[in-house]
């Protein structure tokens, strides 16, 4: 696919109700946003309305129209996501209103940077009214994102000023940054409806990445899989589209009571659904009253809506006009991610308190508030989530993770990465091997990670483990490995997969040596005790004598330790679980039987005890392992030569 982008730009309209919003993009449009028979009835938009628009250069651009009245704010916000400019509208002939004022607060707290100021209905005023209705705006709008921005009047009417207001959003969009077509597709739906012939159909603006026909997306938060069936764009059926378009998606797989306005058609696996996340917050100056631990509260982000209420990390209250972390504890699932721009409001009398950015999805939940240490290295950690480059916030989620849990699998970094960068996992397995190759993280192979610090502790308690096992029992070619797993802590509470990566990642670098199903410490070598080797050369002695009938093992030896070395060393044959042979004994017993075959080509059990000198006890368990080696194979009550016959 090609990585050409073209922008495309979200227009939104803002302002009190009854200021001419509607009215202007149908002048500016020729398209009439009031889609609802209500809306037509009252004369008030009260649900959102899209509009395409072209701008004079060719640039493709939308308008989203939003209702005004205090009662549809949060129509309004779930219309302002993915705005990229807006157009604050205010009615000359009434000046600025409280949803202008409520308005231009959600704007700034959703981080939008740029726009116009529309003075609408201007041929209703005189030059002189027009003019103290400008300073009044101008002073409303000191300390906004708009204190600078262009002011001009306006007449839907008589055409007045929408020639110099084409020429201005030209020059406003060609500032503004617009959307990023790489990495996950995201777009939250703000419509669902369904249509003969097609089913279910959402829309919305697609803030980021590409949607093409046959994708296979997930809705959030419920989660289902779903299969992109078709996709249009202001009326034109496409392939594809991309960030900060207007789409319609009909979507294969999923019902419209599946997929309400809140949520979000996502690449599956890049985005997640949390019941808790912490936030930065930031409450609005002319709050009545600070923001309190456990209260209740509205919370809008992209299109949804959930209840939720406060968590503080130390502070018992957030004061008017301040700053600070909050966790939100939702009372429903929410489907939001890191660096998603939220607006909280009073749970009643409903009205706008502040807003703020998510900064971790995978915090662990907080009931009290927190004191000293743990608070600061969660305070530490929001900071670089907040502001960090993407190694720092890859180290500081790693460091994370392993103080909530063991050392993660490289699978959950990648995972809980992609989400916190907003970014594909090909571009977080980039990420993570040029932070092995410089030293920050430590890339195991099947794919785990881990911090250096733990890494180079872990290391240390591997190293001082083995020493003190390989003192106590000298005579073992080292521990199993399940019992390093157990005995070292850290890597107890892992899975076998990361253990496994693990040793192979010490071994790399010669800190332990893997013998079968034993790992020992470079150098190692297992030694017999004095006592041992007393002990040994009693059991090779007996085990010489005793031929094709040796000593059980409890008659050879009540150390288990001496029988084991002399086994690992080829000493000793182990034939069964109580049966051992001297190596030159069982030589000599398999020339005897390959023998026998060669001439006779089969043999049964009778013959081959008497063939051996031994009986039937030791007969069974010799052929047992004489099949199991390749040796002989058996046929009913008969063996003959097997396929390792010829090599013995």
């Amino acid at each position: 696919m090609s990585t050409l982008h073209t922008k495309h730009i979200i227009i939104g309209t803002a302002g009190h109700v009854d200021h001419g919003k509607t009215t202007l993009v149908r002048a500016l449009t020729g398209v009439d946003t009031d889609r609802l028979p209500e809306e037509k009835a009252r004369e008030m938009t009260i649900d959102l309305g899209f509009a395409p628009f072209v701008l004079p250069d060719g640039q493709p651009a939308a308008i989203v129209d939003v209702p005004g009245h205090e009662r549809f704010v949060g129509n309004m916000l779930a219309g302002a996501t993915g705005v990229d400019m807006v157009l604050l509208v205010v009615a000359a002939d009434q000046g600025v209103m409280p949803q202008t004022r409520e308005h231009l607060d959600i704007l700034d707290l959703l981080g939008v940077e740029s726009g116009i100021v529309v003075l609408t209905r201007a041929d209703l005023v005189d030059p002189e009214l027009l003019e103290v209705v400008g300073l009044e705006v101008r002073e409303a709008l000191a300390g906004t994102f708009l204190a600078e921005a262009l002011m001009l009047p306006v007449s839907a009417v008589t055409g007045e000023g929408l020639a110099q207001l084409l020429t201005a959003c030209q020059t406003v969009a060609g500032s503004t940054a617009g959307k990023p077509a790489s990495g996950p597709a995201r777009l939250p739906v703000d419509r669902t409806f369904t249509a003969p012939g097609f089913g279910t159909i959402v829309t919305g603006t697609l803030v980021s990445g590409r949607i093409s026909v046959d994708d296979q997306l997930e809705l959030l938060p419920a989660g289902p899989r779903v299969r992109v069936r078709g996709i249009e764009v202001h009326g034109e059926q496409r392939e594809l589209a991309e960030a900060g378009e207007r789409v319609a998606v009909n979507l294969a797989g999923v019902s419209r009571d599946e997929a309400p306005r809140g949520t979000v058609l996502a690449t599956p696996g890049c985005f997640t659904s949390v019941g808790h996340f912490d936030a930065e917050v930031r409450l609005l100056p002319h709050c009545a009253r600070p923001l309190r631990h456990g209260q209740r509260l509205h919370l809008h982000s992209g299109t949804s809506e959930v209840l939720v209420r406060t968590a503080f990390l130390e502070a018992r209250e957030l004061a008017p006009g301040s700053t600070g972390f909050v966790q939100f504890h939702a009372e429903s699932p929410v489907a939001v991610g890191p660096r998603d721009r939220l607006i909280i409001r009073q749970y009643s009398p409903v009205t706008t308190l502040g807003g703020g950015v998510v900064l971790d999805t995978f915090a662990v939940r907080r009931r009290r508030r927190l004191t000293g240490e743990r608070a600061r290295l969660i305070t530490d950690h929001l900071t670089v989530l907040r502001d960090g480059s993407p190694p720092e916030v890859a180290s500081s989620v790693v460091a994370a993770m392993e103080r909530d849990s063991a050392a993660p699998a490289m699978e959950a970094v990648e995972g809980r990465l992609a989400i916190q960068l907003h970014q594909d996992r090909g571009v977080i397995r980039r990420l993570v091997a040029a932070m092995d190759e410089d030293g920050r993280l430590v890339a195991l192979p099947a794919g785990y990670v881990m911090s250096r610090g733990i890494w180079g502790s872990l290391v240390e308690r591997v190293d001082g483990w083995l020493g003190q096992y390989h003192a106590r029992w000298p005579m073992r070619p080292g521990a199993a490995r399940d019992e390093l797993r157990a005995g070292v802590g850290v890597l107890a509470a892992q899975s076998p997969r990361a253990f496994a990566a693990q040793l192979d990642v010490l071994e790399r670098q010669g800190r332990v040596v893997q013998r079968l199903q034993h790992v020992a410490l470079p150098g190692f070598e297992p030694q017999l005790t004095p006592v041992g080797r007393q002990e040994a050369e009693r059991i090779l002695g007996a085990l010489a004598v005793g031929g094709t009938a040796p000593p059980a093992r409890a008659e050879l030896s009540p150390d288990p330790e001496v029988l084991s070395f002399l086994v690992s060393r080829g000493e000793v044959i182990r034939v069964a679980e109580d049966l051992y042979f001297d190596p030159a004994n069982l030589r000599q017993t398999i020339a005897l039987l390959l023998q026998y075959l060669q001439e006779h080509g089969a043999i049964t059990v009778s013959d081959f005890r008497q063939l051996v000198e031994t009986t039937r006890k030791y007969a069974l368990p010799l052929l047992a392992y004489l099949d199991q080696r390749g040796i002989t194979s058996r046929q009913g009550d008969l063996r003959i030569a097997g396929p390792k016959a010829t090599s013995t």
